[in-house]
């Protein structure tokens, strides 16, 4: 006679709470393999978070570290100009004490101007007078211009001899192959740039350090200047180590105070951006949360145990759930449910504009993705989106990924994504049942068009910078039969400024920057270098008649030009002109360079002048 017991009002034979109970167990021990293998997933997870940090922060750097790179990279040209044309000390200083207004209002953290050894004489921007101790050539900028073979560099952390603070410089050694031209630049920007780091990720420490070891700044001012080679004991050797032997980004530095994770990625300059955590306090709320959580699903599945024991087993209400439900999410606008087996199409959510596509028909989809294109998209899209819908070509597109999608313009020029979600596949692969979903994205395709104009405008003239100017001209010389650059030069502009004040020669570039897009067509590209230089490339202009033809339209819509705080003083440009030939391939740096020399001829006649090189 079998025994028997009573629970919850259920009354169980020992061998089904044995079989149960054994089940229970099984059941804890797969959740905790599974919480352990979530929990290394989740840990590879918040490592990778860590990375893409330290990756931002590695752009600001770059971002914050180009733009006075770039600046001397600009101003030796000039130099290189003066140098050779025998540009006397003053009218050097003179260059320099303009520019350094320029920049000090374009690049944050340059607070001492320009300056640098030309012809055997220091000469500065902004008038500093020199120690009598002070020798140039001995200084960090000269000799990291010279070991960089004329190359733009920032220097690592040095005592400023104006100052008495630490600095970084970014220096160029010039043609001559003796001169420098350089730009001071204060810590205190990367000092606070680490410091957010470290607060936005609770982090130990945040460094950045160049690949010998030097700290170039730290989230604790007093670290800077140090080598981490020598002054950080083994975490720091490891660390110096680690910056150029591991390529995945991360290490584990362990010293006597225990192990730290270290997360890293090389900037342009070749510094190196460093996140420091404690490994310990890095991962234990991560393991806490992951070990109570199984805890609790073993609890819960207790708990239900009793309580299915109650309710009985539903497990084929469960395989009856709908898949859709999975798929169904805010973001879209309307979903179809598609059976290929059946050729059927059920609304799943629905809109008037799914209503006008289906038109009550609800069969035969595979025989109406065409025309659901024809009344869907735009002219321009239809044939692209045919080719989306093609059910007969599914199979091969999505044989191994659960999800394609389409991007197009619809009939009413918005911007929609259409995606493909398999929902069920039959035991040799193919999809038996799929999802189309129909998203908006039109706010996000406007966003990403104005911040892409941004990018590529000037901020004050409205014209494009130069970065994109220079890329569009790149793009045009690999298609064009040929072409007209030109560089312009605003006249006497260091007079406006001083005379009529700044606020009136923004207005001068202003409108010589309007008076150039007047004078090009739409297909030229036209774009301001910086300070007062333009530049501007005709598509086409092969010979000096016709480009002289443009510029005396330009010249004469210059003439027009009334501002009147200028109390009657005429704009006038000096401009150099290159012709590129397609046959030649002639580099853009190469025209670059002829259209200067054009520049400096025509800079030697009073006036509107153009110098065809």
């Amino acid at each position: 006679m079998k025994n028997h017991f009573s629970i919850i009002g259920f009354k169980l034979n020992k061998k089904y709470l044995f079989i149960s109970f054994l089940g229970m167990f099984l059941a804890g021990l797969f959740i905790i393999v599974l919480f352990y293998n979530l929990y290394n997933t989740s840990k590879e997870s918040l490592i990778n978070l860590w990375k893409n940090d330290v990756t931002d922060a590695t752009n600001g750097v770059d971002s914050y570290l180009s733009t006075p790179a770039d600046a001397v990279e600009f101003l030796s040209a000039k130099l290189n100009s003066m140098i050779n044309s025998n540009a006397s000390s003053d009218e050097i200083s003179a260059y320099l004490a303009s520019e350094s207004e320029v920049y000090s209002k374009l690049i944050e953290g340059s607070q001492l101007g320009i300056y640098g050894y030309f012809n055997g004489e220091y000469l500065n921007g902004t008038g500093w007078v020199l120690d009598e101790a002070y020798e140039p050539t001995e200084r960090p900028w000269y000799k990291a211009a010279l070991d960089s073979q004329g190359r733009a560099v920032i220097t690592t952390p040095y005592l400023s001899a104006e100052t008495h603070t630490m600095m970084i410089t970014a220096c160029k050694l010039l043609d001559d192959g003796k001169s420098v031209v350089a730009m001071d630049l204060f810590l205190e920007e990367l000092e606070d740039y680490v410091q957010r780091l470290t607060v936005e990720n609770n982090a130990e420490a945040a460094i950045i350090i160049d690949k010998n070891g030097t700290v170039i700044a730290h989230s604790n001012y007093m670290e800077v200047g140090k080598n981490y080679n020598t002054e950080w004991g083994d975490a720091g050797r490891q660390l110096v180590d680690a910056l150029v032997t591991k390529f995945d980004g991360s290490a584990v530095l362990s010293d006597q105070n225990g192990s730290h994770a270290a997360f890293f990625d090389r900037c342009n300059k070749g510094w190196y951006v460093v996140l420091i955590m404690d490994e310990k306090s890095a991962f234990i709320s991560l393991r806490i949360i992951y070990i109570l959580a199984a805890l609790a699903l073993i609890v819960v599945l207790v708990i239900i145990f009793f309580i299915s024991s109650y309710m009985g087993h539903k497990q084929n209400e469960v395989e009856h759930l709908s898949r859709e439900v999975l798929a169904v999410a805010d973001i879209y606008v309307s979903m179809l449910h598609i059976d290929l087996d059946t050729d059927t199409v059920s609304v799943v959510r629905g809109n008037e504009d799914v209503d006008r596509l289906l038109g009550g028909n609800f069969e035969s989809f595979s025989f109406r993705t065409d025309e659901f294109a024809e009344k869907m998209c735009a002219e321009h899209f239809r044939d692209m989106l045919k080719s989306f819908l093609d059910v007969d070509t599914l199979y091969e597109r999505m044989e191994n990924v659960n999800t394609i999608s389409c991007e197009f313009v619809d009939d009413k020029d918005r911007w929609v994504r259409m995606r493909y979600i398999a929902l069920k596949r039959d035991e040799s692969g193919h999809m038996t049942q799929l999802l189309l979903a129909i998203e908006s994205i039109d706010d996000d395709k406007k966003k990403q068009e104005k911040l892409r104009v941004l990018s590529e405008t000037d901020r004050m003239t409205g014209i494009m910078n130069r970065g994109s100017g220079e890329q569009r001209i790149r793009e045009k010389l690999s298609t064009a039969d040929g072409g007209m650059f030109c560089l312009m030069d605003a006249d006497k502009f260091k007079y406006v400024n001083d005379t009529f004040g700044h606020s009136v020669g923004d207005k001068v570039l202003i409108a010589i920057a309007h008076t150039l897009k007047d004078s090009f067509r739409d297909s030229d590209v036209v774009f301001r270098l910086g300070g007062d230089e333009f530049a501007a490339f005709a598509v086409g202009v092969k010979d000096s008649d016709i480009g002289m033809i443009i510029m005396d339209r330009f010249f004469k819509k210059l003439d027009l030009i009334d501002i009147p705080e200028l109390k009657g003083h005429k704009i006038s440009v000096s401009v150099g002109a290159a012709f590129y030939d397609s046959e030649t391939h002639e580099p853009f740096e190469k025209l670059y360079e002829r259209a200067d020399k054009g520049t400096y001829q025509s800079k030697k006649t009073t006036g509107n002048k153009v110098t065809f090189m």
